[in-house]
């Protein structure tokens, strides 16, 4: 994973300059947002990578871990995404912009980062 991660990132070098760090979305967003959205995304690389060693066990303790792990790592995936919308909207960006680089319908992208905010200041 860490290959093709550096493999991609190495693609897109010297494209362009980077942007001011104000004008990132980490520059954005409170000081320790970047590294617990980074912290989010390797926490649902770990449950993936044991989804291996789940395959390894008799069907049902396999299938029920798996599902499991599964299931950790889209909620921390979800998490991670509600978070980065969360600061594109502090600097501007709608939900109407955000929705179709997601996949996901604007009201139902707006209503579920809406949801995951309250849950997480409530």
């Amino acid at each position: 994973m860490w290959e093709y991660i550096t493999r991609h990132r190495s693609q897109h070098a010297g494209v362009t300059p980077p942007e001011p760090h104000e004008r990132t979305w980490a520059g954005s967003v409170p000081v320790g947002m970047p590294e617990f959205v980074s912290e989010l995304i390797t926490d649902a690389m770990r449950q993936l990578m044991e989804l291996a060693i789940e395959g390894t066990l008799p069907a049902a303790s396999g299938t029920e871990l798996g599902i499991v792990s599964l299931n950790t790592a889209r909620s921390r995936i979800d998490q991670a995404l509600y978070e980065l919308v969360l600061a594109g909207r502090r600097s501007g960006v709608s939900y109407a912009q955000m929705s179709q680089w997601i996949g996901i319908t604007e009201d139902v992208l707006a209503r579920s980062v809406e949801d995951h905010h309250r849950s997480m200041t409530a």
